[in-house]
């Protein structure tokens, strides 16, 4: 009887073990494994591109690779998925939403064939037509599939993953262009002189004399609202904007540990005088 119940034992050890290593391999064959010291090879990087300040953008992010996910932070050393978005543009002087549902307000709708380098991507995460994830495209190939950085709960943490897998083309939400590339580079622009007051231009059409502008009065100036009552539907990045003022501002003048607003809470959105 004991050497029965042995055996039994034995063998649901060695098949559950069994499962736990294909587990593992299933797992690791859904994202791209990334050498943090290679980072610098050019692999995600246009030699002749005429966005540097996109690719510094990209560069910055990928330097993240590595870091830890927690929910809720916004780095230097740990990330949830819309902190690293918000980290990396913010270095940049871009201020961008906290959460990816305001990031997918930002910026225009890029169609899923003319999604390029820096676009942000969106995944629904839980009940469906919720946003809940996202990242920023590294590379596209000539199939229009795209390599994508974020951060992800579990053992990878910040990480590349492609947009052919299962879990995110099942749950591609879409795209948004925070900085468009379709600019002429600053080497090729040619440069403008601009006329002096009371100048007149010719032109073939029409000859227009311009005129130094005499500034209008300013407005009257209305006291600022100290508060906010948070309403449905409120986010903090939503009220900073309509304030102007910074989501990081509110949630230092109200002691907030998270992002997480409730309707008839009371916020202050003007420092204490």
């Amino acid at each position: 009887m004991k050497k029965n119940i042995f055996l039994l034992i034995l063998f649901l050890g060695i098949f559950f073990m069994g499962i736990s290593i294909a587990y593992s391999q299933i797992d690791l064959s859904e994202s791209i494994v990334v050498n943090k010291d290679n980072l610098d090879d050019g692999s995600f990087y246009s030699d002749n591109s005429d966005c540097p300040k996109l690719d510094s953008i990209i560069q910055f992010a990928m330097n993240q690779i590595g870091k830890r996910y927690k929910y809720g932070s916004i780095g230097p050393n740990r990330f949830d998925c819309s902190g690293l978005i918000y980290y990396t543009f913010q270095n940049f002087d871009i201020e961008l939403g906290r959460s990816s549902r305001d990031q997918y307000l930002e910026g225009v709708e890029v169609h899923p064939d003319d999604i390029q380098r820096g676009d942000l991507v969106f995944f629904y995460r839980g009940r469906k037509g919720r946003i809940g994830h996202v990242g920023i495209v590294v590379e596209v190939d000539s199939n229009k599939n795209f390599t994508f950085l974020h951060s992800s709960s579990g053992r990878s943490a910040v990480r590349l993953d492609h947009s052919t897998l299962r879990a995110y083309a099942s749950t591609f939400v879409g795209a948004r262009r925070i900085v468009p590339c379709d600019y002429i580079p600053v080497a090729k622009r040619e440069p403008i002189s601009e006329p002096q007051n009371n100048q007149t231009i010719t032109s073939t059409e029409e000859v227009v004399t311009i005129q130094e502008d005499v500034p209008p009065p300013p407005p009257p100036t209305k006291k600022k609202s100290e508060f906010h009552y948070v309403k449905s539907g409120d986010s903090l990045y939503a009220i900073g904007k309509r304030y102007g003022v910074s989501v990081e501002s509110i949630m230092k003048w109200n002691n907030l540990k998270s992002d997480k607003i409730y309707p008839g809470q009371k916020l202050r959105v003007r420092a204490k005088k």
